[in-house]
């Protein structure tokens, strides 16, 4: 029994002193690999000359020994190569302020040079279109601190007024300038629009370069909802009371170089219209104008270049906005599609009688005896404006699509026999 607990006491003391020597050379091990780490790291720092520390190409030398401070050095290669940095990012920094000081000064020439092209052009150049800028919160906080601040002071303010449509609306907004002097009668109006001919020796609004400057209140009116009357939606949007007084032009000289070309009494004609579905048929407008011959006048087309029905004399595509004002006035009558030269016409106080199919001539023009109208019978007449449908113009529903000039149902149920006779009873 002795000998058996002997010999276990052995086994013990045996497997205790291996596992001694175990850890031993476990930790003799982990020791030797924390020396050669050392070693290389102490190879490392003495090949760089020190260690990296943060991003910017700061190194420190190694500690030898505890206590001593830490010193920063710069190497002459990091220093060099920062420095190329800052220099590139220099230059990027000054050519994309470059780039954006030329686009600014190329939009600054495009807009002038738009702007004195509406002013000379003919009526070829007359549809060009810029999207309105419609500045940020910090313009608008501006615009209302001013007029604020002017308002207390009575000073004489700058109300501009932005529309940039098409012709007719244009026109259609010009009572709306008077009404807004009328209300705020220390205040000058100015308007940014496509027209500018529609204001010369204008006693209530003169035209605005879109690159002006900053106004102390800006009024937009550039938008028409369908069934509603345009001039009422115009004051609404200028907070004045419905203007009484019609669209009217104001020039000191009515002569135009054409209507020295022009012997006698004439009638204007006007044949052309935005929407494929407003226009009639050109056969139809020819028999008209040899209708009106026959009558003893001379005939006078008007409106943009491609639009002639070869009858008479043609101006068309030859003639400013004023121009195309002048002779209108020394006209007898205006026989024309619903465009911006019918309102135009009336502008410039000529009868007119005007030949509407889709829209609804109640929306554009009222309390207007010189405004006379030939419509059809049929009974999608004025669709346009009745119907809140998202169909795009041009579309004849009828039709059910897109149709050729003249081919709208409205349109094709007008006679040529009774424009002729109408126009007969106007003129005599």
């Amino acid at each position: 029994m002795r000998v058996e607990e002997k010999r276990a006491k052995e086994k013990r003391a045996k497997e205790k002193r291996a596992k001694e020597k175990r850890a031993k050379e476990k930790r003799a091990k982990e020791k030797r690999a924390e020396e050669r780490r050392a070693e290389e790291k102490r190879a490392e720092r003495k090949a760089w000359g020190g260690k990296a520390c943060g991003e910017k190409g700061v190194w420190r030398n190694c500690v030898r020994r505890k206590g001593v401070r830490r010193k920063s050095v710069r190497r002459e290669s990091v220093r060099r190569e920062r420095g190329a940095e800052e220099k590139r990012a220099k230059e990027k920094r000054a050519k994309k302020k470059r780039a954006e000081e030329k686009r600014a000064e190329e939009k600054r020439a495009e807009r002038k040079a738009w702007f004195s092209s509406v002013a000379g052009g003919t009526m070829r150049g007359m549809g060009a279109q810029i999207e309105p800028d419609a500045g940020g919160r910090g313009r608008r906080v501006l615009c209302a601190f001013r007029w604020g601040f002017k308002t207390v002071r009575r000073a004489q303010c700058e109300i501009r007024v932005r529309l940039q449509w098409r012709l007719g609306d244009e026109i259609m907004a010009l009572p709306v300038y008077q009404a807004i002097c009328a209300r705020h009668a220390r205040c000058r109006v100015t308007v940014l629009c496509n027209y500018p001919d529609l204001l010369r020796d204008n006693p209530y609004a003169q035209p605005v370069d879109p690159a002006a400057g900053i106004p102390d209140k800006l009024i937009d009116l550039r938008s028409g909802p369908r069934d509603v009357y345009r001039l009422a939606h115009y004051a609404r949007l200028a907070r004045v009371p419905l203007p009484r007084l019609r669209p009217a032009l104001y020039y000191q000289d009515w002569h135009a170089p054409q209507l020295d070309e022009i012997e006698g009494s004439f009638i204007a004609v006007a044949p052309g219209a935005s929407w494929t579905t407003k226009r009639w048929d050109t056969g139809r407008w020819r028999a008209v104008c040899r209708a009106a011959q026959d009558m003893g006048y001379a005939v006078v087309e008007l409106g943009h270049e491609g639009e002639q029905t070869g009858v008479g004399i043609s101006f068309a595509g030859r003639t400013t906005v004023r121009e195309a004002a002048c002779i209108l006035h020394a006209a007898r009558l205006a026989v024309t599609a619903d465009s911006g030269l019918m309102h135009l016409a009336l502008a410039a106080g000529t009868p007119v009688l005007a030949l509407f199919g889709p829209t609804d001539p109640e929306i554009l023009v009222r309390n207007e005896p010189r405004f006379h109208v030939v419509r059809s019978g049929v009974e999608c007449r004025g669709c346009w404006n009745r119907s809140r449908k998202s169909f795009e113009p041009g579309i004849c529903l009828k039709a059910g699509g897109a149709v050729e000039p003249g081919g709208a149902a409205c349109m094709r149920a007008i006679a040529a026999e009774s424009v002729v006779e109408r126009m007969g009873e106007l003129v005599n």
